[in-house]
């Protein structure tokens, strides 16, 4: 994207919500939204973020996780069909108009193949790549020209900082990538019977198109839900705390994004969703 008419878009965007006049939770939340994936990025790991901004902020860009104004449906088919050919088309025998789930790089929709199995298909927006690339150019010169490296007396690098996200995020958007970091957690967490990982349709999932099991079950957010059907809160908490250090400790791969929209609970057995940021501990000998 040309950098010149995004930057026009960015302003446009700042005047029509008058961030000038004040930012209330719901107006920087709006904004962020119509500035785009980037920024609704930047929204998302602020929302994690209780040691920065006020609860108000929080609740408001918590939001942005997965509430994100959705792609139009037919916008949603058109890469579904530019992305699989015919005969993977023909496997899939209806999709929900409606998204269950709306983020910065992507919408979820429930669908049925014509094996009946119940699946999701996950579409990445469209231009994402270009346009984030572009909004990240504007902010590493807006940092220089600002010269806030050297206002904040070089204690974190904010360009290194962009470009850590920009590179995080292109890796979030390669769903064939995704589609391998889902077969390997489902392989060290096997043997462990109150983990579940939905089951990926590789044959179904390209690097813009992703095709997982249906996962039915409750947030584990929904603490009232949770204890109507019977669940014991700290058991799930605890069993959580124990899976997640055998990842880290135990396997040196570890889901990197684990927000509570990300976790549910189905059938008694703790479910993780989006695998796009997994991490990593190398090991280090000691000389």
């Amino acid at each position: 994207m040309n950098g010149k008419k995004r930057l026009l878009e960015i302003i446009k965007v700042l005047k029509k919500h008058n961030v000038l006049g004040g930012i209330t939770p719901e107006k920087l939340r709006e904004t962020l939204e119509d500035l785009g994936p980037t920024y609704i990025k930047i929204g998302q790991i602020l929302s994690n973020r209780p040691d920065l901004i006020d609860a108000p902020y929080i609740e408001e860009l918590s939001k942005l996780r997965n509430k994100v104004q959705p792609m139009d449906y037919n916008e949603v088919l058109e890469i579904i069909n530019e992305e699989l050919d015919k005969d993977k088309l023909d496997l899939i025998s209806s999709i929900d108009n409606n998204p269950i789930g709306s983020a910065s790089m992507a919408q979820v929709h429930k669908a049925i193949l014509k094996d009946n199995s119940k699946v999701v298909i996950k579409v990445q927006r469209k231009d994402i790549k270009n346009i984030m690339a572009s909004d990240i150019r504007l902010l590493k010169k807006a940092v220089k020209i600002l010269r806030v490296n050297k206002a904040i007396h070089n204690i974190i690098n904010v360009e290194d900082i962009l470009d850590e996200l920009l590179n995080t995020s292109y890796e979030e958007m390669d769903f064939i990538n995704e589609a391998k970091n889902i077969e390997e957690f489902t392989s060290i967490n096997k043997d462990i019977n109150y983990i579940k990982v939905p089951k990926v349709y590789k044959n179904l999932s390209t690097e813009k198109v992703l095709v997982m099991e249906f996962i039915d079950g409750i947030n584990i957010y929904n603490k009232k839900e949770l204890i109507k059907e019977g669940y014991d809160l700290n058991e799930i908490g605890e069993k959580l705390a124990d899976n997640y250090i055998y990842q880290t400790l135990d396997c040196s791969f570890f889901h990197a994004d684990p927000h509570p929209d990300n976790i549910f609970i189905e059938a008694g057995k703790i479910v993780y969703l989006d695998f796009g940021m997994m991490g990593r501990i190398n090991n280090r000998s000691n000389d």
